[in-house]
């Protein structure tokens, strides 16, 4: 089974202020990015797209420089596109990323990337939720996590 990644960071972090990009920001001397990226690289998913907009050269020579290698080690594909339109809005962004996906996926997990606390336990429950269902013969268009009853992410199509 193919399960795609598809990581939005193309937003312009209006509420972090100024400078630099939120998920260029360091937490325990790592981006916050980055931190995602290496959970979502320990998960069951065969590709991780990356979709960059506000600041897209920066992310981008970050990416580059700190995040290929990470899914290189693991063999799973990484590609980034990018959103001229980003001021357009998350779904544009999104629309963007489902363009990358590649043909043989079957379902895609939309994270932001301005979540690293996202654990590998919930992607993997998300992903497992899926695959049973899959087997069970019902058809889903969305799964998503809950925490203290809100829907959260990734949530996966």
């Amino acid at each position: 089974m193919h399960v795609s990644a598809i990581v939005l960071a193309a937003g312009r972090s209006r509420r972090f202020g100024e400078g630099p990009t939120k998920i260029l920001s360091k937490v325990k001397n790592k981006t916050i990015l980055r931190q995602l990226m290496e959970t979502i690289s320990r998960c069951a998913v065969t590709d991780v797209i990356l979709v960059t907009g506000h600041q897209g050269e920066q992310v981008s020579e970050h990416a580059r420089n700190k995040i290929n290698s990470i899914f290189a080690h693991c063999n799973k594909k990484f590609i980034m596109v990018h959103n001229a339109r980003y001021e357009e809005g998350m779904a544009v962004s999104f629309r963007e990323g489902i363009k990358a996906v590649p043909q043989d996926s079957e379902a895609y997990l939309l994270f932001l990337g301005d979540q690293p606390l996202v654990s590998e336990n919930t992607v993997h429950q998300i992903i497992e939720t899926y695959r049973d269902i899959n087997t069970s013969g019902k058809n889903y268009l969305l799964i998503h996590p809950r925490f203290n009853g809100k829907k959260g992410h990734p949530v996966l199509f």
